[in-house]
């Protein structure tokens, strides 16, 4: 009885070998096959054409190169204008595409942790930006009429040849707080753009 179940035993551990072996076999031309392949793919010729045919794709379909600006109308707008919209455009455009879960880790340093967090910081500021009218409250109520507001200049012969504006008082003062208020707000954006460049080396996957 003990021989039957050595016998068993033996048969057994040589039917495991077996499968282990055939297991490595099969491992070993799957390697070799990969390595081949890896070695075609990169060949000069083969890595010239592939270049080439990705280049032609980002050119036609897939244009990494181009920020599209969504909070800007599509017509002509200064360089002083267009800058900070180009920069939080493509701040949003990495948060929405680059941070979502499994792409990247930000839970694990705090370096990381607080970079993430001042993105979401300079995009909620960034929000309020745009909604942001220095003129907002306005009280048409307390300025002059259209009579008051433009006065005829007249040349000798009593013929207008143009119109002197009037304001009152409460436009002068409107007007001078919008102006500090707009003063203010563009020196925020300097502040918050300076602080989104020095997150440039957290901008990558």
């Amino acid at each position: 009885m003990e021989e039957t179940k050595v016998a068993d035993n033996i048969e057994t551990h040589v039917a495991d070998n077996d499968e282990i072996v055939e297991t490595v076999k099969q491992w070993d031309k799957r390697l070799r096959w990969f390595d081949f392949k890896q070695r075609v793919r990169y060949l000069p010729v083969i890595r010239q054409v592939r270049d080439a045919c990705y280049y032609l794709k980002c050119a036609l379909w897939h244009k990494y190169n181009r920020v599209h600006v969504k909070t800007m109308n599509p017509t002509w707008h200064d360089s002083c204008d267009l800058l900070p919209h180009a920069m939080f455009q493509i701040l949003r455009d990495f948060v929405d595409k680059e941070c979502s879960p499994g792409i990247a880790d930000w839970e694990s340093d705090d370096y990381h942790k607080n970079a993430r967090a001042k993105m979401d910081e300079l995009l909620n500021w960034w929000d309020t930006y745009l909604k942001f009218d220095c003129c907002a409250g306005y009280d048409e109520s307390k300025c002059l009429s259209k009579e008051e507001r433009n006065t005829p200049i007249k040349d000798k012969d009593g013929k207008i040849v143009a119109y002197e504006w009037n304001s009152n008082d409460y436009e002068h003062q409107f007007y001078d707080e919008a102006n500090k208020k707009e003063a203010a707000m563009e020196e925020e954006l300097t502040k918050r753009m300076k602080e989104l460049v020095d997150l440039r080396g957290f901008l990558w996957t």
